[in-house]
């Protein structure tokens, strides 16, 4: 999910940023192709809201709208539009602090932001290396369980219940699955940070059209991240309201995630939900 998903629909456009687009040979420069086409997405977005009127009012609703979409049809993907929204809010504010104080990059709100940015930058760096090493030794867990296992059995028959997931793979499937998305959000912020900064630095136009750009991307992190807030309280809501419902049968809130996480890992193999043996 990125800007295609939120932001797109726009054209090419024109000035330095479609130069540089045009420029680009696809084969050596995919990577940074791609960018150049977010960047130029993104920045007829935000001139569209700076144009004002009933099209920049526009753009701001249709925003709202899509991040609530994304966010109902899959409510885990919160996360996401959260880092991104947090991201243009913070480099919006960086580039106006930066134009607002004499001292530019050097006064003291923008390296306030700036250390800010860092910082949780290092955060999801460690959180992702620490993620990676704990579905390492899980990974290792899992097949000396499955080796184990064979050796055990040899060829005796199955019983019913052997075709489930071994219980090593059940427990570490909520580890994967936050490693994917930390590894997905640290790739997101990565992508983002240099487009917005072709965004914010393209000489076709004067200071004040770029002040109006980071004006408005601000606001379109606002709206992200309020919509992100929204469908995070929703959830803590319907979380803790299931992990009530569970506490007869003694089932907690890691096992409710678990179980979400396992169904979810088979469904993506196509085998579908587990099914309840019969009695």
């Amino acid at each position: 999910m990125f800007g295609e998903d939120l932001f797109g629909g726009a054209g090419d456009g024109e000035g330095g940023l479609a130069q540089q687009l045009r420029s680009l040979d696809s084969g050596d420069h995919r990577q940074v192709r791609r960018q150049v086409r977010l960047a130029l997405r993104l920045t007829n977005q935000l001139q569209a809201r700076t144009a004002g009127g009933a099209d920049g009012d526009a753009v701001v609703v249709r925003a709202r709208a899509e991040a609530r979409g994304i966010l109902q049809k899959d409510p885990s993907l919160e996360r996401f539009v959260m880092e991104i929204g947090w991201v243009y809010m913070n480099r919006a504010q960086w580039y106006l602090a930066r134009t607002e104080s004499r001292f530019g990059s050097y006064g003291l709100r923008a390296i306030r932001l700036r250390m800010r940015r860092r910082g949780r930058e290092a955060s999801m760096t460690a959180s992702t290396a620490k993620l990676a090493l704990r579905s390492l030794m899980n990974l290792r867990r899992i097949v000396s369980e499955a080796d184990s296992s064979a050796a055990a059995q040899g060829d005796a028959p199955r019983a019913s219940g052997e075709d489930e997931m071994p219980q090593a793979l059940t427990n570490a499937l909520p580890t994967f699955m936050e490693t994917f998305w930390s590894l997905t959000a640290h790739d997101i912020t990565g992508t983002l940070s240099r487009v917005i900064e072709r965004v914010l630095s393209d000489a076709s136009v004067d200071t004040a059209a770029t002040r109006a750009r980071a004006e408005a991307l601000f606001e379109l992190g606002s709206v992200l991240a309020e919509e992100a807030e929204r469908t995070a309280a929703v959830v803590a809501t319907a979380n803790s309201a299931s992990a009530s419902a569970a506490g007869s049968s003694a089932q907690t809130g890691d096992d409710l995630k678990r179980r979400r996480f396992e169904e979810a890992f088979v469904a993506s193999m196509g085998a579908g939900p587990r099914q309840q043996d019969s009695q």
